[in-house]
């Protein structure tokens, strides 16, 4: 059977080669462009919100922040004929993942967050507690005087969640040398910290 894959324009264009290729010859796909209109893409042809029977829908974040992504969610919600839906959060606690899992549509998370959000967080911890907007007054200034800041070496940190994103976050503050608990409800032992804990 031919999958119909329903996915945004933008995010389908940006990466047309490598999802074709992943889809295979017998995938077709059906995008959401950001007037919030659907077109085949195979034909060029307008399809109807009501007549679309996609199987799969692949969530890239292009949909996530397009002015469609409200109607292209309500799709993925109402259609009955969807069996799985690829998401580029990690998350899926949001409702409508709840709504779709208990229809027994698959779901599969992307693991692409985790590099970029734990250096997102490296970064913003040491620009806590190195303060380098001082040096760079005392630069612009030409006033060499010191300030007071700390290192992440030698600090303790909790990350609440081992999923990927506390995963990466816990390896690169550890390289600092950080010391890291892990919080996770059932820990498995090879998490990348020094100590692990449950919620409880």
């Amino acid at each position: 059977m031919k999958d119909l894959i329903l996915t945004g324009r933008t995010g389908f264009e940006r990466h047309e080669s490598l999802l074709t290729e992943a889809a295979g010859p017998d995938a077709s796909w059906l995008l959401m462009n950001d007037d919030k209109t659907l077109v085949t893409h195979s034909t060029g042809d307008s399809a109807t919100f009501d007549e679309a029977r996609p199987t799969i829908a692949w969530c890239g974040l292009d949909i996530f922040r397009s002015p469609a992504g409200r109607r292209f969610f309500k799709l993925v919600q109402i259609c009955p004929s969807l069996q799985w839906v690829q998401s580029a959060y990690a998350g899926h606690d949001a409702l409508i993942w709840t709504d779709l899992l208990d229809r027994g549509v698959e779901l599969t998370r992307a693991s692409i967050s985790g590099v970029p959000i734990a250096e997102y967080v490296i970064g913003a911890v040491l620009r806590q507690f190195q303060q380098p907007t001082e040096w760079e007054q005392a630069r612009d200034t030409k006033s060499w005087t010191g300030h007071v800041f700390r290192e992440i070496d030698q600090s303790r940190w909790v990350v609440i969640g081992m999923g990927d994103i506390g995963r990466q976050v816990s390896a690169r503050a550890s390289a600092f040398g950080a010391h890291v608990t892990g919080i996770r409800r059932s820990p498995q032992g090879d998490e990348p910290v020094h100590a692990m804990a449950t919620p409880d």
